[in-house]
């Protein structure tokens, strides 16, 4: 009983310290799109993270390489071995500041962008990433989308000349995330520290 009157009064103490802000995603995907003269390659990723502090204005995407999905094997080996080197850069991440404020207690519709750094392969860049974000402060839920394009080149994923005319240089990124606030998704006070970890 001590324990569950601990565990009510930590949460509420972080619901007044964060006022609900603080958003995570419960769903993604990740789609990368490439056209090619030969070939159209399309790849989807679910397993993607997402977290906003609307307070500071904050985001932060976390990417897992080895997860993208593709319809054909040798190729999703291609790009794991060969081009993302999953196991080298597991990662592509995403961190930066939304560049207006957002508010939450409003149903709205709006397009919005993000100023930061984002890191592919090992390498890391500034980019300002363009996107729509929808609020539905009923089911207190949060939809992301953003589209936007990679070339390849600028993160050092060399494309070998025998296979350019089967992967195009620029690849289209186009990203959906639902969110809810951190505290509605927390099963105990570790999940909250686990899911930070960006």
């Amino acid at each position: 009983m001590k324990k569950i009157l601990l565990l009510l009064l930590t949460l509420s103490a972080l619901e007044s310290l964060y006022g609900q802000k603080i958003y995570i995603s419960k769903s993604s995907s990740v789609k990368l799109f490439s056209e090619a003269p030969l070939e159209d390659i399309s790849t989807n990723n679910k397993s993607s993270k997402l977290i906003i502090d609307f307070e500071k204005q904050e985001i932060a995407v976390k990417i897992p390489m080895n997860k993208f999905v593709f319809p054909n094997k040798l190729m999703e080996t291609h790009f794991k071995e060969s081009y993302a080197e999953s196991t080298i850069y597991p990662y592509a991440t995403f961190k930066g500041f939304f560049n207006k404020k957002v508010d939450l207690t409003k149903s709205a519709n709006i397009s919005i962008s993000a100023t930061g750094m984002l890191n592919i392969h090992g390498v890391t860049k500034m980019e300002i990433i363009e996107g729509r974000l929808v609020i539905d402060p009923n089911k207190r839920t949060i939809i992301i989308d953003s589209n936007f394009r990679v070339k390849l080149d600028d993160f050092d994923m060399k494309v070998p000349k025998v296979l350019s005319y089967k992967i195009a240089e620029n690849v289209e990124v186009t990203t959906h995330f639902v969110l809810t606030p951190i505290l509605g998704e927390l099963n105990g006070t570790n999940h909250l520290t686990q899911n930070t970890q960006y």
